[in-house]
């Protein structure tokens, strides 16, 4: 068991995410069969997925998007717009944060642009 001075240094390391994560882990008795490194590593990806999660969100508000919550499933697939619905399908499989790949999107106005710029997991 961890002392609160174990979780202060945890703390001190900048690694607050993890410290909790792995506080509410080694607390929980549903974890007591598992084997410390375990629960160890339950917590780094935790921890690993929360700041990935908070770097794109930092991304996306500096950029400044008109609609930074904007979502696949809002797109109006209307005759008009020339949106091809495969195509945008296709966009919102690719893992975007997992796979950080640069992307020209060239379309005309209406053409759907703002609906890729972010893509909710």
């Amino acid at each position: 068991m961890l002392s609160s001075e174990d979780h202060r240094k945890i703390k001190d390391l900048r690694l607050t995410v993890f410290a909790e994560k792995f506080l509410e882990l080694t607390n929980d008795e549903a974890n007591d069969k598992l084997l410390p490194e375990e629960v160890f590593m339950q917590a780094v990806d935790h921890a690993l997925d929360a700041r990935r999660s908070n770097k794109v969100d930092k991304l996306i508000k500096q950029a400044r998007f008109p609609l930074p919550g904007a979502s696949i499933a809002e797109l109006q697939y209307l005759p008009g717009r020339k949106i091809d619905e495969a195509r945008m399908k296709r966009y919102a499989t690719h893992q975007w944060r997992d796979d950080p790949t640069n992307l020209l999107v060239i379309a005309p106005s209406g053409g759907g642009k703002t609906y890729i710029e972010y893509l909710p997991l």
